[in-house]
Order: C-alpha cells, then structure tokens, then sequence
C-alpha cells in the first residue's frame, strides 16, 4: 500500500515565512504521524523564481524559437534586449541552489528526517504541496532531495482548502472501456492534431473529439454524459488576475468560471482527470479545484508543441500499461529531460493538481469505474404531530437550519453580492455626515485653468494640465503660509528644472505614481523624477465589480517602476501626523496595522455582504466611509492670479494641501455616496477617514464573524417558520410579514448608524421563503 505526504504551508514566501504541517498517512487511511515545523521568508527565492519566469518567456516568446500553446501574453513585465537560451538555463541553475538552500533550514529538515525515517526508498509516495501562496505553486519541488531519493515519489500540488464529497450511487453496467473528451481548441501555429491521435490510438479508451467547439457544444458533451478523462490541447493562460483561459476556436475564449456548471454536472457525474496539454496551466487548476476535481495534470509555463507531444507520449504510454498516475507523471517528467539541450526546464513544466481527499485512479479502474446516475434523493421526513405545539417547532427549526444552510451556500458564491451592495450603497448615502474636513484644501485644474495658462504664457505641457511654472509660483505662496503637507495628485514622468527642484524639496511634499496593471500608461507608473520613499505614494483605487469603489487601499506590493508599498493617503496622513509626534503606521504579529494606537479593520473577502475572490483583497484594504461633503476646493487659477486675496493664502496654512486634475472625462471615480468624484477629491475623502480615525477616535465599519452571520440568518428563518405557523389568513400573514421586513431594515439601521454592516438581504429572504414552507407544509398536510 502507498502513502501519501501532505505538506500545508501557510504563509507566504516574501514577508512572514511559513508554518508546515507535516501528515504521513497509508493511502486511505487517517495520519500516522503529523508534525509542524517552519519554512523562513525568503525574498531572494521570489526574485530567483520572478527571473527564471522573465528568461523563460523572454527566451520562448519574443524570439519564437518554437510553436506553443500561450494565448498573446496579457502582460510583458520588462522591456529590454532577447535572452539567449544560456541565460534562461543560468537563471534555471540560480533557482535550482535558492530552492534547495531554502529547504535546508533546520526545521524543515526536521520534518524530512521524519518522512526519512518512517518511509522505505521502494515505497510508493505521493507529496501534495497545499499552499494558497503562488510562489510556492510555481517553485520546482521536484528538485528537492528527498524527491530525487525516492524513485517511487512525485509531488502534486493542492488547494489549502477542500470540500469532502459524497459518493454518489453507481448504474448497474460497467464499462471496459476509458472514455475520454477530448477538446482541441485554436490551432493557430500550434499543431494539436498529433495530441488527438496519441489518445485515439489507445485500444482501450473511448475517445469522443470536439474540434475547435463552442461554449454551449462543450457544455452539452459535459451535461448529457459520463467522462473518465477531459483532455484539452489547444492555446491557454493565467491570466493577471489568476483566473485560467481556453482559446476554443479563434474568436473565443472560455474561463472555468463560464464553464462552472457544466464541469459540476461532470464531475457529479464521475469525472475523474482533466489533462490540460497547453500553456501556464496553473490558473485553470486552481479554478477547477474549487470545483472540486478529483486530479488534474498541467503545465506550469509556456510549453513548446515538440515537448507537449511528447509529454503526452511519455504518459500514455506508462498509464495505460499499468502505471499508477504519479508513476507515469514522474516517468513522462523525466523523459522530458532528453528534450532539454533544445528545449530548457522541459522537465519542469507538467505537474498535478490534487483533490487531497481523492485517490487517483489507474487506468485498469477507470475502465472498471462505473458511472454515476443522478437519482432523485427522497423528500426530508418530518417529525411532524398533529397535537403538540412541539411539532410546529421541531418543523421550523429543520425548515430554517436547512433554509439557512442553503442560503449561506448561495451567498458564499457569491450570489447575493449584487443586492447586498446595493442595500450597503442606501445605507451610506442615508447616513449624516454633512461637514466637510477643515484639515484639508484641495486645489483643482479644470479646462478653464489650463485655458488661464495658456493666455498668459505659464509654458504648458501638451497633454498635462499643471506647468511648471505655475506649480512654481504656487510654492512660492506655500513659503509665505507653509501648509503642513503637500499632495501633488498628477503624473509627472519628465524631470524637473533644478531650480524647481530645489524648491519641491524645500517643501513637505508627496507625489504619485500606479503599480497599475498591463493597460496602465507607462506615464503613469512612472514616479516624479526625486521622489521615491517616504515623499511617494501609489495612487491605485480598488473597484467592485460594478465599477464602484467601496474599498479604501492602504498598503500593497510595489510595482516593478513605481516602487512604494504605501498609498497617497497613508504617506500624506502620516506626513500630517508627524506634526503630532505620531509615529508611522506599525504592525502587529497577526498582520494587522495600527496607527496612533488605533487598529485598522482588515477587510476581509467575506467581510459584511462581500464574498469576493481571495485575490482581490490582497494587500491591506479597510472598507471606505466617505464624507457626505467635500473638502474646500480652490481652482488654480485663483491661486495664480496677481491680485490674490489673502484669505486664500492663510486657508493655506497648517492644512494638508492636495492638487489634482478636475476633468469632466478623465480621473473621475464613483463611489457608494457620490456618483462622479475627481481622483483626488476621493484621495481626499480617504485621508479625511484616515484622521478621523487616528485624531478624531472615530470608529471604522465593522462586520460580525460568519457564524454570527449565520445565526442572524437563522433567527429571521425561525421567526418567518413562526409567522407561517401562527398566522393562518394568507392576508394577515403577508402584512405580518412585511411588518417585519421593515423591522430587519429596521434594526439593520440602527446597526449601521453605529459603524456595522451586518446582513439585509439574506435575513429577508430567509423570513419570506420559510413563512411560505411551512405555510405550505400546513396546508398540504392539513394540520390544524
């Protein structure tokens, strides 16, 4: 019997390290060891994988050495000379003695010298890696020692988090055959025809082909029958936001997410491997895990056309003739080495991903598997009497735990979001907070300022609102009434004059740039020239799916040019703060940040009525409570006018002092309380909260836990089984009903009137449906 290692490391690799969970278990069986240990932070391994990638791609795409199966990349991170394919093997090298240096701390090797002592050499072993981090998906684990010595191990990779499923039943027939689909996608430039003859010429498979389908033709193959085995050659990539796409034929692309349904109903009906034969893979398998697919085999990187085939080769091959599928991964790996003088890190791209509480099959079970047959599962039997008011109670309570339970499902996919949001955005704009904050000034450039410039010569740029010279004479003004801070709100990419330099350093002065994404203008991401450190701060916003932002971002990753981890915001509050005798932003053990003593509510991606990706609450975000009124604006011309009223300067004075475009087509952003809003009044409105928070002892938004969530569901359930119980007129029950749907609106206010966000929509529902179930269950069944 095989054993199975799973090591789950929590963490991540750049900042904080890693807590390793050792499991060693028989295949089948619970843990016969566990045992946890420590992997240190290691940002050096992150660049050495950062540049392996870059080479890589470098060496694969720009120079088309070779057919392969990358949709157009999304993304170039760097611009610069092509990398020569020794370079690509340097980097490969360099990777390879960070990796293995890393694993050599002395805990982690505590932990292999368990696995050492407990396993033999001639043991068959599979090593799931379960990680949420990305680096460590993409890190060559099959480098690591303990792999090479186990010539009977191989490693698969793992979601942190996974659902046990149920066997379903099982029809009467068996089959003798493996059936396979196989999907080839976009042929372009790519030969995908040779993968379809490997699979066809295997005299045990059934194999079904759809050529370059449509995204209804594959999810009617995946609705209308069984499959052992889903094979896709064709293009393929992750794209920047992790999400995995199929190229099907040359004017569409398909995610998994478009395809969710269909791979359910698959894989409900006993789907058991999809193969992925194309380019950087690793996105689709991180999608399909969610769905819960048993196994799955794909290709870290870009992977040439002669290396696919291959690979396919290799695998068949050893699967079909009775291989277990870690054997013929491993064997297929191997193989790929001899391809490698050509072709670098061959050997490095296919891995699996596995379902941890799955037992991969082999091919002789899968031509034994019997398919599954969807059968309808009898109606809940109630204990229910006809005499006791416990009847009605043990009713209402199954009714709403099971009402409650399928809610909670429906909302962590995410379904509800749209109406929660929606209830979120009401409730903020009922919500009083009329005066504006005198702490702030905001200067604005419109197209009359930009005209003013232009009359009377102050040299603009085309193309930029602000010339120099006019930002010249503003820091002259500032000398006379000093504000305490300066934010200047606009791309700068070109070098100042020195004497303009001279005097932006003279001034307490923050500027932006964007970490960005790959359509940002390159203008953009590229900071002030003499800014950087604490005089910088990143300028993105994060918006929902709706194009409104809800979300305040503090603190993320630099960007590759615009090199600072902490927003305008942030640096212009701390900047103020300073003046206070406040020290910067700190953090605690937990990762959670505190300022002025003050801890800021790390949002989370299922905080209140969000359930978002995990992705899209990295960094360190807090959810935004704007004012209803607007700092004080002045437009620029005011400030440059010869005849300026002194009362300008002095408002001026000890004030944070923020400059920014005011175009009507260009920055403009929407939020929950304001419907067009000038980038950097919105900059203005984050600082605003940033010091009624530290200064002003605000509290922030709040939201209760998911069990507490869960339990606000429930009680409303129950309360709607009660209205349904004792009201017997349908027309007293509705009113009664809606009585309490105003309550839960109610007390839903009254919460967020004191800073918490805690669920409308759901409890509402969960009244509405179990009044009517169990009105339903009365009258079908008669009691009395």
């Amino acid at each position: 019997m095989g054993h199975v290692v799973t090591i789950k490391l929590t963490g991540n690799l750049n900042q904080h390290g890693f807590q390793v969970l050792l499991d060693i278990a028989q295949e089948g069986q619970s843990p016969l060891l566990s045992e946890d240990g420590m992997l240190p932070a290691n940002s050096e391994l992150a660049r050495s994988l950062e540049q392996w990638q870059y080479q890589y791609d470098q060496w694969l795409r720009p120079q088309s050495v070779e057919p392969h199966r990358s949709l157009k990349p999304y993304k170039i991170k760097y611009d610069g000379p092509l990398k020569s394919l020794d370079d690509c093997r340097e980097a490969a090298q360099q990777l390879a003695r960070a990796f293995r240096k890393w694993l050599q701390s002395s805990s982690f090797r505590d932990l292999e010298r368990h696995l050492c002592r407990m396993l033999a050499v001639d043991d068959g072993i599979r090593i799931i890696i379960r990680s949420d981090d990305p680096y460590i998906h993409a890190l060559p684990w099959h480098l690591w020692s303990f792999v090479e010595d186990y010539p009977k191990a191989e490693v698969a990779l793992g979601a942190p988090r996974f659902q046990q499923t149920l066997n379903q039943a099982i029809a009467s027939t068996l089959t003798s055959r493996v059936s396979i689909l196989v999907v080839l996608g976009d042929r372009t430039n790519i030969d995908i025809d040779t993968d379809y003859q490997l699979l066809a010429q295997q005299p045990e498979a059934d194999v079904t082909l759809l050529l370059e389908p449509t995204p209804s033709e594959l999810a009617e193959h995946l609705y209308t029958r069984a499959w052992d085995i889903l094979f896709f050659a064709g293009h393929s990539d992750t794209l920047a936001v992790g999400d995995g796409v199929l190229q099907l034929n040359a004017n569409t692309t398909l995610t998994i997410e478009e395809l969710k349904y269909g791979m359910k109903k698959a894989i409900a009906n006993g789907l058991q491997l999809a193969i992925f034969n194309s380019c950087n893979g690793l996105g689709l398998a991180h999608d399909l895990a969610e769905l819960q697919l048993p196994q799955m085999i794909v290709m870290r990187q870009a992977i040439p056309d002669q290396v696919a085939h291959q690979f396919l080769k290799y695998f068949l091959d050893a699967f079909a003739q009775g291989m277990s599928l870690y054997q013929a991964q491993r064997q297929a790996r191997e193989q790929l080495q001899s391809l490698e003088q050509k072709f670098p890190c061959a050997s490095w791209l296919p891995i699996i991903y596995q379902h941890p509480a799955k037992i991969p099959p082999s091919w002789h079970t899968l031509q034994q598997l019997s398919h599954p047959i969807p059968r309808p599962s009898p109606g809940p039997s109630l204990p229910l009497t006809r005499s006791t008011r416990w009847s009605g109670l043990i009713m209402i309570a199954i009714v709403s735990i099971l009402l409650t339970s399928l809610l909670v499902g429906v909302r962590s996919l995410g379904l509800l979001q749209p109406s929660e949001l929606h209830a979120f955005d009401q409730f903020v704009k009922l919500r009083a907070n009329p005066y504006p904050d005198e702490r702030i000034v905001v200067i604005t450039i419109d197209s009359e300022d930009m005209a003013y410039q232009d009359r009377y010569n102050f040299g603009r740029r085309d193309g930029w609102s602000l010339s120099e010279q006019a930002l010249g004479q503003l820091l002259q003004w500032f000398k006379s009434h000093p504000p305490r801070v300066i934010g200047l709100d606009m791309f700068h990419p070109f070098a100042f004059d020195q004497t303009m330099m001279d005097d932006l350093n003279a001034v307490n002065m923050v500027a932006v740039c964007e970490v960005g994404t790959a359509e940002t203008p390159i203008e953009n991401k590229t900071p002030p020239p003499g800014f950087e450190g604490k005089r910088l701060g990143f300028a993105d916003f994060v918006m929902d799916y709706d194009g409104i932002i809800r979300r305040q971002l503090l603190l993320m990753a630099p960007g590759e040019m615009c090199q600072t981890s902490r927003a305008f915001s942030l640096q212009l509050t701390h900047r103020y703060l300073a003046a206070e005798g406040i020290e910067p932003i700190e953090s605690s053990p937990n990762g959670d940040r505190y300022l002025a003593g003050k801890r800021f509510n790390r949002l989370q991606y299922n905080a209140g009525g969000y359930q978002l990706p995990a992705y899209d609450t990295n960094g360190y975000q807090i959810l935004l409570n704007d004012r209803y009124s607007d700092p004080l604006t002045i437009p620029l011309r005011e400030l440059l006018d010869e005849n300026l009223d002194a009362q300008w300067a002095r408002l001026l004075h000890d004030r944070i002092v923020m400059i920014g475009g005011d175009q009507p087509q260009q920055d403009r952003h929407q939020t929950a309380r304001h419907s067009s809003t000038p980038g950097v009044i919105l900059h203005a409105h984050m600082v605003s909260q940033l010091l009624d928070i530290t200064l002003d002892g605000k509290s922030q938004l709040w939201w209760w836990p998911q069990w507490g969530e869960a339990l606000w569901i429930t009680l409303w359930a129950m309360v709607g089984g009660g209205l349904g119980w004792w009201v017997r007129s349908p027309w007293k029950l509705g009113f009664a009903t809606a009585g309490t749907v105003l309550t839960i609106y109610g007390l839903c206010w009254l919460i967020f009137i004191q800073d918490g966000w805690v669920p409308l929509v759901p409890p509402i529902i969960a009244l509405c449906i179990t009044a009517l179930a169990v009105k339903g269950i009365l009258t079908t069944f008669k009691f009395s």
